[in-house]
């Protein structure tokens, strides 16, 4: 009987222990629905969520500086997804997408190139086989911007191609 019990509470814990993975330890898939923002150009591709229906998409540069040679300048695309519902009054989080050369990032990850006056460097989100994308250091969370979350689950699709 005491043998019946134990399995019966074995096997209880097990299965209480599944379930509380399940729904509060596993990583969850953002949850964002269809609206994909593609770019050819560079090879990627990112799902933004119906709210953000009637985003634009403005080119800009970064730019960095070797650390130990500050002559030596290297700069690239950046890819800056814009909130539509920013106005006058309200400023939501945008997405921002360094597109970086393999030599470029190969630089920055030995701590050589700095693309920011912060401390740490980009965030690596995705590759193909001409560049690393990566959002910029210090992206989110630094200013009164609302919507931050939206942004970097949108960011969880990143796909490179």
């Amino acid at each position: 009987m005491n043998k019946v019990i134990l399995i019966i509470i074995i096997i209880l814990v097990i299965v209480a222990g599944y379930l509380g993975y399940q729904n509060y330890l596993a990583p969850k898939t953002p949850e964002v629905n269809g609206l994909v923002y593609k770019n050819t150009q560079y090879g990627f591709e990112i799902t933004l969520p119906d709210s953000w229906t009637g985003y634009t998409v403005v080119e800009q540069t970064w730019q960095g500086n070797r650390v130990d040679n500050f002559e030596e300048k290297f700069s690239g695309p950046e890819i800056i997804i814009k909130n539509p519902k920013t106005s006058t009054l309200q400023t939501w989080q945008d997405i921002p997408i360094m597109v970086i050369s393999e030599p470029a990032w190969l630089l920055i990850q030995q701590e050589l190139v700095a693309v920011s006056a912060a401390p740490i460097g980009p965030s690596k989100i995705g590759q193909n086989a001409k560049y690393v994308f990566a959002n910029p250091p210090r992206w989110f969370g630094f200013t009164d911007v609302i919507g931050w979350q939206e942004a970097i689950d949108a960011v969880k699709t990143f796909k490179a191609f």
